[in-house]
């Protein structure tokens, strides 16, 4: 929350670690909204860089497939929590251009740095989660269609060796019939 980066651990309980900053971070923005919902260009950027660190570790446990309703659930939990951080953060452009206003158009280069900054990562991390659904839908979508040719293969298999045994059972009874009439004509 301080703004700092932070690397990504692996081999670590990642659901646990996750569940840990989610809820950590809904205590932040409630502390945040219940002083009046005003944060300051410092929380925002931490908020920000504590999202992307959730991510990373959501994007961690999304590699495991029995992990997919788990990481649905955080992905939308992180949701949740960034439309309200995006909310914060317009609160505060306008109270910044106020400030401005009132100040004859001056505002400190520095503030405007840090919320430019963190409205440059906001998007491109909207564009990030955009991007990834999209890559893991068309995943999805491969695996499918590669399924039904796997089962059509399979289908036309089965097909093709249920007729060899029908033929094979003909030609049984053709064999079969063909030695009773020899049988019955040496008779």
């Amino acid at each position: 929350m301080m703004g700092l980066q932070v690397d990504v651990k692996t081999g670590m309980n990642h659901i646990e670690f996750i569940e840990t900053l989610l809820h950590e971070f809904s205590i932040v923005l409630k502390k945040i909204v219940g002083r009046g919902g005003m944060a300051t260009p410092d929380e925002m950027v931490g908020m920000q860089n504590l999202a992307q660190h959730i991510e990373a570790h959501i994007q961690i446990l999304a590699q495991d497939p029995e992990q997919k309703a788990r990481v649905k659930e955080y992905m939308t939990d992180l949701g949740k929590i960034m439309n309200e951080v995006k909310a914060l953060g317009q609160r505060l452009q306008e109270r910044m251009k106020a400030k401005q206003e009132q100040q004859g158009g001056q505002i400190d280069p520095k503030d405007r740095a840090k919320v430019a900054a963190m409205m440059i990562q906001a998007k491109a991390k909207e564009a990030n989660t955009r991007e990834s659904h999209a890559q893991r839908t068309a995943q999805r979508q491969t695996q499918f269609e590669m399924k039904l040719v796997q089962d059509q293969r399979e289908h036309q298999q089965k097909l093709a060796q249920q007729a060899q045994e029908h033929g094979l059972e003909l030609q049984k009874e053709v064999l079969k019939h063909r030695m009773n009439k020899m049988k019955a004509f040496s008779e």
